[in-house]
Order: C-alpha cells, then structure tokens, then sequence
C-alpha cells in the first residue's frame, strides 16, 4: 500500500505525466475505501485544489487516520490559505489555524 501511495508520489515529480496518470490510478482503484488521505496528498502534489479537498471529504467519510497529519503535511499545507482548509479543519474538529481565511479573528 505504501509503495504504491510512494510510487504515485514520486511520478508525479519524475516529469512522465502519464506514468504520474497511471500511478495515481492504480492508487485510486486499489486503495480508494481505505487511503484516501494518500490520494489527497498526490492531488495536492499534483496542484488540483478541488481532487485534493474533495479526497481529503472521503477521508474523513472514512475516518482515515492519515487526517492527523494535517498540520503536518507539506502536500496539504500548501492549501492552508484555502478558505477550504479552514472549512475542513473545522468540520472534523480540528482549531482552524490562526489567520486562514474563513476564521473569524
């Protein structure tokens, strides 16, 4: 599982978008129910604001507990000035950060 989520990662960066289209398809068609957070990432990776935020939904409609890394996550944190990112942050419970759109002061 982690190979494949590594693997989709690291095409990405390679330069071979369709090796990167064909990693990250077979990290959606093995591991959607159960890794979505890591597809998150790859979308993240990959600069699609709306794949990303919409896998990071399933992973909490998963509980995915790769969501505790959120704060954490260069993939994800380049959407912290997303009002979506505060969104998110608050409906699965976590403080929204301090200054992110959408967070009243």
């Amino acid at each position: 599982m982690f190979q494949d989520t590594a693997l989709a990662l690291a095409r990405q960066v390679g330069g071979d978008q369709n090796a990167a289209d064909a990693a990250l398809r077979t990290l959606i068609e093995k591991y959607a129910a159960i890794e979505a957070y890591q597809i998150a990432e790859v979308y993240a990776l990959r600069n699609d604001a709306q794949a990303t935020f919409e896998w990071l939904d399933r992973a909490w409609s998963n509980r995915d507990p790769g969501i505790n890394t959120l704060y954490f996550d260069p993939f994800i944190l380049r959407y912290r000035d997303d009002p979506r990112f505060a969104a998110f942050c608050g409906k699965v419970g976590l403080p929204v950060p301090r200054g992110a759109p959408g967070k009243s002061a």
